[in-house]
């Protein structure tokens, strides 16, 4: 087995063996929150959107528009807009068709970490609105780092959530700080109890100080607005692959989601980071070279192109061998045949031969087989007729030829009449 093998065996081997070792090692996860459809990560919206599809009893669907887009599509019906992101920080356009989307009966559900929006224009209707809104306050974003710490160092690693008894029944769940860091509170403090009584408080966390004062901090809330009701929830990390999926947290997803399904539900991703949604359409070579198998076998391929090209790319240098054209020896075999013929002076075989050669000569030809006597007049005839001889003169030739037919081994003939056979022969054969 030569170097050049032995170097192919060895690339292949250690590329099957590096795949597998990257296989078998824990998976990584992007612990990120993208909500992008086409996530599989915890905090994408993959396994959430299918799940939905097959659940919400109006339908469920995913669009890329913005209010001010659905709010001018004339085709366009009442629905649940769900608006799920970590930060939504919406314009005055966007509040504006908002308001417009819930006059004509649509639900409007913002899940968010991160929420606060303040009017300073001329509408009497946006100013009021904004007032008697709401703001979602953050105390941190969940990563790996601070979820690791936080669940190591802190006592009381759970809040403790309360679902108010309405269309269904009072239930709790204990849910870890960082993914319930996320409170609603009014947008105003002087304005804090009006503004939040004008909710209807349905995910709701109550706590008691040192001092004895009852807190209630609230997750999910909602009240009619317009024809429509709009809806406030501070706990979008449920809203994912990640909520559906724990078995804790999975039930109060499904209640949350229900919050708009008296109404078809459409998620619009476009108040996602934009910087997200590029990395989201991910292309068949960024996927690869996301995957930490799929990425080192790739490099390891390139480099395996790149060495072949470097060792094969001069050309080998050979000595072309001069080949000199094939030389014709057919006059020196006849010139060899004749003297072997003169040595042993056999005029017998000779004639025999020379005739064999003629009555083969004339069955391919002619159709003529001299060795079928009653055939002999019409060959005759045809013989005359391809020679121009006339029919005498070929029955003469014939007849002295068919002598040699009766020659044996042990006869011979003179040279004279070796002579007279060739001339006959070479007369016929000159001449068909």
């Amino acid at each position: 087995m030569n170097s050049r093998k032995v170097y192919f065996l060895f690339v292949v081997a250690f590329l099957v063996v590096m795949f597998i070792a990257h296989l078998r090692m824990p998976a990584s996860y992007n612990w990120q929150p993208t909500f992008l459809a086409s996530s599989n990560q915890p905090f994408g919206c993959m396994l959430f959107d299918s799940l939905m599809a097959k659940s919400m009893p109006k339908g469920y669907k995913v669009d890329d528009k913005t209010f001010y887009e659905f709010s001018v599509d004339k085709g366009f019906k009442p629905h649940t807009i769900l608006v799920l992101c970590e930060e939504f920080n919406p314009n005055d356009i966007d509040m504006m068709s908002a308001m417009n989307l819930l006059d004509k009966g649509c639900n409007i559900m913002i899940a968010t970490s991160s929420f606060d929006y303040g009017y300073n224009g001329d509408d009497k209707k946006m100013k009021a609105f904004a007032e008697k809104n709401l703001m979602i306050e953050v105390m941190d974003y969940l990563s790996p780092s601070y979820f690791l710490t936080y669940m190591r160092n802190s006592q009381n690693s759970y809040n403790y959530l309360t679902w108010l008894k309405g269309r269904y029944p009072k239930a709790e769940w204990s849910l870890s700080t960082p993914i319930s860091s996320s409170t609603i509170e009014a947008n105003y403090d002087d304005s804090l109890e009006i503004c939040l009584n004008s909710y209807y408080s349905v995910v709701v966390r109550d706590e008691v100080n040192y001092n004895g004062v009852k807190t209630r901090y609230r997750y999910a809330v909602h009240k009619r607005c317009g024809k429509g009701r709009l809806i406030f929830v501070s706990l979008p990390l449920l809203l994912t692959n990640y909520g559906v999926l724990d078995k804790t947290m999975s039930p109060l997803t499904f209640r949350l989601m229900s919050l708009g399904d008296n109404l078809p539900v459409v998620r619009t991703q476009a108040y996602l980071d934009k910087a997200q949604m590029a990395n989201g359409g991910e292309s068949p070579l960024r996927y690869i070279i996301k995957q930490p198998p799929l990425k080192w076998a790739l490099y390891l391929g390139l480099l395996t192109i790149l060495l072949f090209m470097i060792f094969t790319a001069r050309r080998r240098q050979r000595a072309i061998p001069v080949v000199n054209p094939p030389q014709n020896y057919s006059l020196e075999f006849v010139k060899l045949i004749g003297t072997l013929y003169f040595q042993k002076h056999d005029n017998v075989d000779l004639v025999k031969k020379a005739y064999g050669y003629l009555k083969e000569n004339l069955r391919r030809k002619l159709m003529v087989d001299l060795s079928v006597e009653y055939e002999l007049v019409q060959n005759i005839d045809t013989i005359a007729a391809y020679t121009g001889e006339p029919p005498q003169m070929v029955k003469q030739w014939l007849q002295e030829l068919s002598a040699i037919d009766r020659l044996g081994d042990a006869d011979s003939i003179t040279d004279q009449q070796l002579h007279r056979y060739i001339d006959i022969i070479n007369n016929i054969s000159s001449k068909i």
